[in-house]
């Protein structure tokens, strides 16, 4: 092969390596740009893409020294809430934020949804009370009413 078409394909060899730098380098830049959009960016993603570790039970809060189960973990499922049946937090972000079951309702903390009460092993302990379109509705346990009160009531059913 004449020398000076080695020379001609060692240049268009070069040209083309250099061309595959070039491109390799702006390319390692757009995934940079396209990473630091992504730092900013608020919606949902898969678990891995979001920066969790694991989906599923791993995914519990982890010890928060302010007590804030949404700061603790990824994937937060909602929990029961602490003495109201009928109530559950969820998180919003890095916020817990209250949610109310549909009357006649209560929150499952096995199945993470409301549920029908005798399905769930909550007894509701303190006074509840619901407006309605033709009044007040209002929860006493047994354990807040005078007992006379209730022996009355019962017998004249």
């Amino acid at each position: 092969m004449p020398v000076a078409v080695q020379m001609v394909e060692m240049v268009a060899v070069e040209a083309v390596e250099e061309r595959m730098v070039d491109l390799k380098v702006v390319t390692e830049v757009q995934e940079v740009v396209m990473e630091e959009k992504m730092e900013d960016l608020e919606v949902c993603d898969w678990p891995n893409k979001a920066g969790c570790d694991k989906n599923g039970a791993d995914d519990k809060p982890k010890p928060n020294p302010n007590g804030n189960k949404c700061e603790s973990g990824c994937n937060i499922l909602p929990w029961a809430h602490e003495t109201e049946c009928s109530k559950f937090w969820v998180c919003d972000g890095t916020k817990p934020v209250l949610g109310t079951c549909s009357e006649g309702l209560h929150f499952n903390p096995q199945t993470y949804t409301c549920d029908f009460i005798c399905n769930v092993s909550c007894i509701r302990k303190n006074i509840m009370s619901s407006v309605q379109p033709d009044g007040l509705k209002i929860f006493l346990p047994w354990n807040k009413v005078d007992p006379d009160l209730i022996k009355r009531y019962l017998k004249k059913k």
